[in-house]
């Protein structure tokens, strides 16, 4: 290290790659080789070419060079940098005073000054990325969200001991709704078998609604064909199967909210 270093003035100034690798004399310098020392893989393979060096005067000169940098092997992934010093004789030895490190922009093609197309076609495709990355958490966390609003209907539902339960279950499917649309007055519509001659069917608007003894409000139907109300067909559920035919409606309802 003290070996190169010998080659730099005490108030050398550099400017490297990196945003933040500026130098204004050896300690600074030092500082940064250290720094890259540390970062420097295992193998690394250099290859110097194209050098012009020109003489300005007796005691300053400079030199232009280019440097392909490999990374692993000798033909891997590399960096191609362009290297500018400039030196002054100091004492009879050559110093460097300054020099200047820099690497081609990777978004301007050849034959372009100013790529203002590049720019707004990579701006427009990360646009298009971040939107794209937010509409999948976006979904991800509304299937979060679906499947934890199901598991709190299920335990309601569950813990069904008879019909006359039928009143909580109804209660949390209308909490559910209205935590996925808040600004909107959605009804959850319940029907199920009365007697043996009718439906009864329930739409419910607010959970203050819910009546204590459900079977016996709601409009009642006759029992002929199929369910006169298309929202819920629950054809069939007796007592006994009230847990499953619920848990099944609720299911599908709540999971298309999935594809919003």
């Amino acid at each position: 290290m003290e070996h190169f270093l010998a080659f730099f003035d005490h108030d050398v100034i550099g400017i490297g790659t990196g945003k933040d690798e500026v130098v204004f004399n050896k300690e600074d310098l030092l500082t940064l080789l250290k720094r890259e020392w540390r970062e420097t893989p295992d193998s690394l393979h250099y290859a110097l070419h194209s050098v012009d060096v020109r003489v300005l005067s007796a005691e300053s000169a400079s030199a232009q060079s280019f440097i392909d940098i490999f990374f692993g092997e000798p033909r891997g992934d590399s960096l191609h940098a362009r290297l500018t010093t400039v030196f002054r004789k100091v004492d009879g030895r050559w110093k460097s005073v300054h020099w200047h490190a820099s690497v081609p922009w990777e978004v301007q093609p050849e034959g372009v000054s100013w790529p203002v197309d590049e720019l707004k076609a990579r701006a427009q495709k990360l646009e298009q990325e971040v939107a794209a990355r937010t509409e999948e958490l976006s979904r991800a966390n509304r299937a979060l969200a679906v499947d934890a609003a199901l598991e709190r209907i299920r335990r309601v539902t569950v813990a069904m001991q008879q019909p006359s339960d039928l009143t909580e279950v109804v209660k949390q499917i209308k909490r559910e709704v209205d935590l996925f649309f808040p600004d909107q007055n959605l009804e959850v519509d319940l029907m199920a078998i009365a007697d043996e001659s009718h439906y009864r069917f329930w739409a419910i608007s607010e959970v203050a609604e819910v009546p204590d003894a459900m079977e016996q409000y709601g409009v009642l139907y006759p029992r002929f064909g199929e369910p006169p109300h298309p929202v819920l067909l629950v054809q069939g559920c007796l007592a006994g199967q009230f847990q499953v035919r619920l848990v099944h409606v609720c299911r599908r309802s709540l999971l298309a909210l999935r594809c919003r």
